[in-house]
Parts: C-alpha cells; sequence; structure tokens
C-alpha cells in the first residue's frame, strides 16, 4: 500500500505504544500515500493507512497513522486533529490504551502544553 511498511513496525503493524494514531473524517479521495503525506510534515511517517471497504475498494472514512517516534506522534495529534481538508475536519486520536505512554514518552507537562495548544488551534479552526 501507498503509505508502506517501514522498519521501526512491531509484526502487529503497530509501532512503539505513543507512536499510533487513528485518524477519523478522511476525505472520500486520500489514499495511504496521501495519509502519509499529510502527516509527514511533522515527523517520520513509519506506515499510514486507509481503512478501505472489501466490496468496492472504496475507503471506509479513517485510518491508522504510526509516526517514528512519541514526540513526532505528539506533534501530529495537535496539529493535525481539526485539520481541514475537501470540507472534512479531521478527528486525530492515540490509539486506545497507548494515551498514558504518549504522556509518559513525550512528558506530562510537555503533553499538557500540546494539549492546551490543539485546543487553541480547534476553536480557531472552527471560527473560520
Amino acid at each position: 500500500r501507498g503509505g508502506g511498511d517501514l522498519p521501526g513496525l512491531a509484526a502487529s503493524g503497530y509501532g512503539v505504544p505513543g507512536t499510533n494514531l487513528f485518524v477519523f473524517h478522511l476525505p472520500d479521495e486520500w489514499t495511504d500515500s496521501v495519509l502519509a503525506e499529510k502527516f509527514s510534515i511533522h515527523g517520520r511517517v513509519v506506515r499510514a493507512r486507509v481503512q478501505t471497504s472489501q466490496a468496492t475498494g472504496k475507503s471506509r472514512g479513517f485510518g491508522f497513522v504510526c509516526m517514528d517516534c512519541p514526540l513526532s506522534a505528539a506533534r501530529a495529534l495537535v496539529e493535525m486533529n481539526g485539520f481541514r481538508a475537501s470540507g472534512k475536519r479531521l478527528s486525530v486520536h492515540v490509539k486506545k490504551g497507548e494515551e498514558e505512554a504518549l504522556s509518559s514518552a513525550v512528558g506530562a507537562e510537555a503533553m499538557t502544553k500540546l494539549q492546551e495548544s490543539s485546543r487553541q488551534n480547534q476553536k480557531r479552526r472552527k471560527k473560520k
């Protein structure tokens, strides 16, 4: 697939805890490579995958991104959550159960600052 599998992925297809992001509300036209490209400005993308329907091959509107390190994941989480693309706003979340791993790796104080920055960015984006 377009995002490719690079070194750093566990056999499960996921990176180390705190580097895996779940992305909702993807534009229908986005492919694995477009998803990887959009997130790559925030760090190295190890894997990007748009979930598609087996029956139609069309996007199901969500996907997964694995970043190379927790700091890149945190940066992408903050900057891409609420990102507007093709009339949709992306909703980006850390993989369920990995929130603490991300916070521990990045540092509680830094994570709090990133979250506050994210809230401010979302408020600004909603006003546009």
